[in-house]
């Protein structure tokens, strides 16, 4: 249960740093697109959250420190 419980919050983390890095350095191609639906400032606010939140998810299990939080 426990490495199942590890491969589904390294899933979930790939996938908010994903999404995180793609608001933050948004594609030529669909920058304008995203600037028309929102502002630049709140992309970058969710950029950021969703980048900490992966950091979030997998940091305290790998460093040991309060890994109770991502058991």
């Amino acid at each position: 249960m426990n490495r199942l419980l590890w491969v589904l919050q390294v899933l979930l983390a790939l996938a908010f740093v994903a999404h995180g890095l793609m608001l933050l350095f948004p594609p030529a191609s669909i920058a304008e697109q995203m600037n028309a639906s929102m502002s630049r400032e709140f992309q970058v606010f969710l950029g950021a959250a969703e980048v900490l939140a992966a950091v979030g998810l997998t940091l305290p299990g790998i460093t040991g420190i309060q890994a109770w939080w991502t058991q």
